[in-house]
């Protein structure tokens, strides 16, 4: 088959582009993936992520993460496409530790964010179901535009969307891209499982946390996990968090409020687990069994200090959630500096699905124009930048 864009993953970076590319009337698009949409391995097959303004790098000026992510909620606001997923909610951040107050800080000085949270009672004026004690926490109340969307179901629908507009899908072991074959300078091909080879025009690796397996990104990406939990509520339960805002300690956990099966979404927040595979590279490790995925006592504790009452709830399902982190948690969104065809997007950094509406623009602006299809602040926040060293301290994966 002549391709024009190949896609390696069909999750919300590809899928993203791969619309962006239709609307701007090409052709010849094909997305690469294990598995079909929704990869059970996807970070956004999931029923809820945040949507928010809280970037972890904030300057005096807006940042590209700012911007971005400003343009994304305008999307999820007013778009006929993307409103349906969006619940505004706004949101509560709060944390247990000086540090972690501090950015916290620095974010409502530069956002004037000016209601602050310090004893119990101000977090339960907000939020109601807060029944437990909340020891050491601080806060402040959020951007009102804050909330959640229903990620699964975005990208069910962007996948049928795309097949309407005759972009063609590839999973199986022939879609399990497993080398990007250099020539000349050049991609080649790209090879699956099945052995089978694909050549394009153009080649983009959206792959998400599996990028580390397919392409050397020079150790500016590690492959993370976190430990998600869901609980099953009753529905006079799940009425009593209805409409509430989202909750977030810094160094907790968070949780969304039920989705429509009346289960409550529950994350153990610290840097991540890590899977090296080598000295430098942290893969991916999807056999480690759902319902014994590490963090389940960090989640519990979390739950006792804002929620004892579902602290002992038995978990209705476990999951590891795996995701693109970069040192900087900016995004990594170049061309690859040697091989010429080969556009890489990376580094979600387990914030990222918030900009599903407009990130493939970007993507594509760089697939077709090269790094000089972004504009200056954006080339060189996303550039590939080898050299940057990882400070903060995620955890080994447990066996």
């Amino acid at each position: 088959m002549a391709i024009q864009f190949a896609i390696v993953g069909s999750g919300a970076f590809g899928l993203a582009t791969a619309l962006h590319l239709t609307k701007l009337g090409y052709n010849d698009i094909v997305c690469f993936d294990k598995e079909t949409v929704p990869s059970p391995v996807a970070a956004a097959n999931d029923s809820n992520k945040v949507v928010d303004w809280l970037c972890h790098e904030i300057n005096d000026q807006i940042s590209s993460a700012d911007r971005v992510a400003a343009e994304a909620m305008e999307m999820w606001q007013k778009d006929e496409f993307y409103n349906r997923f969006y619940h505004q909610r706004g949101m509560v951040v709060s944390a247990s530790k000086t540090e972690s107050l501090a950015v916290l800080e620095k974010h409502a000085n530069i956002h004037k964010i000016h209601e602050f949270l310090e004893t119990p009672a101000d977090f339960r004026r907000h939020i109601p179901v807060l029944d437990g004690p909340l020891e050491n926490w601080k806060g402040y109340v959020m951007e009102p535009e804050d909330g959640w969307v229903h990620s699964r179901d975005c990208i069910k629908a962007l996948a049928n969307l795309l097949e309407r507009r005759n972009v063609k899908f590839v999973s199986g072991d022939d879609g399990d891209i497993t080398k990007v074959v250099e020539k000349d300078g050049a991609v080649g091909y790209l090879e699956s499982v099945s052995g089978k080879r694909y050549k394009a025009a153009n080649y983009i690796v959206c792959a998400g946390a599996g990028v580390t397996r397919i392409i050397d990104l020079e150790d500016q990406v590690q492959s993370r996990c976190w430990s998600v939990a869901h609980i099953k509520v009753s529905e006079e339960e799940a009425s009593q968090f209805n409409g509430l805002p989202l909750l977030m300690n810094l160094n907790e956990g968070y949780y969304f409020e039920p989705d429509e099966n009346d289960t409550v979404k529950v994350v153990w927040e610290f840097p991540g687990f890590v899977n090296f595979e080598s000295d430098h590279v942290s893969v991916p490790d999807y056999t480690v069994p759902a319902n014994s995925a590490p963090g389940e006592t960090q989640i519990r504790r979390f739950l006792r200090n804002a929620l004892p009452s579902l602290a002992d709830r038995p978990f209705e399902s476990r999951k590891l959630c795996w995701c693109a982190m970069t040192a900087d948690r900016q995004l990594l969104i170049c061309r690859h500096p040697h091989l010429a065809n080969l556009t890489v997007a990376s580094g979600d950094s387990y914030i990222s699905f918030r900009l599903t509406p407009v990130i493939g623009q970007y993507i594509a602006a760089v697939a077709i124009k090269g790094n000089q299809g972004l504009n200056i602040q954006d080339r060189k926040t996303w550039e590939w930048r080898p050299g940057l060293k990882f400070t903060d301290k995620p955890i080994d994966l447990p066996r």
